[in-house]
């Protein structure tokens, strides 16, 4: 609910809402449950090793996936380094959920996680100059609510 409300736009919604859309929406969100249960799976000995084979393999599936749509990977200069800055960032994000992870309860890390789109709307808010509405202050009042209840 916190993330509905943290991400819903100007106005609402801005176009019809397919079964397609909800079923990728889901399916997205599944994978990302299945990643993250899969890395806190990871024995302690892995170190960071589970975190540098799946960025080796996300980058390794993405290039084969921009060469079988023919999509061009010419990046200027400013965007390139967000999106360096975004790879570092999600590294040490999955480096830490790790260590986490190995830490601690895996449901309080994984709920925690799971929080990670509120970032979004604080880069909007941050990098684009975007006003925080009252529904979406609402939606990271509730992820707030969220993980304090996640981790008594």
């Amino acid at each position: 609910m916190a993330i509905a409300l943290v991400s819903l736009e100007e106005g609402g919604t801005t176009g019809r809402v397919s079964g397609r859309l909800i079923g990728m929406a889901l399916g997205a969100g599944l994978l990302f449950g299945i990643f993250f249960a899969l890395l806190g799976q990871a024995d302690e000995g892995a170190g960071m090793w589970p975190v540098a084979a799946v960025r080796v393999s996300s980058i390794a599936f993405g290039l084969a996936l921009a060469v079988r749509t023919g999509v061009r990977l010419r990046l200027g200069p400013r965007v390139l380094r967000w999106a360096a800055a975004a790879g570092l960032l999600d590294s040490a994000a999955n480096a830490l959920f790790l260590a986490a992870a190995g830490r601690g309860h895996l449901s309080v890390v994984a709920a925690i996680a799971a929080l990670y789109p509120a970032s979004t709307v604080l880069l909007a808010l941050a990098v684009d100059r975007e006003r925080l509405r009252p529904v979406q202050l609402a939606g990271l009042g509730f992820a707030a609510g969220a993980l304090v209840l996640a981790s008594v």
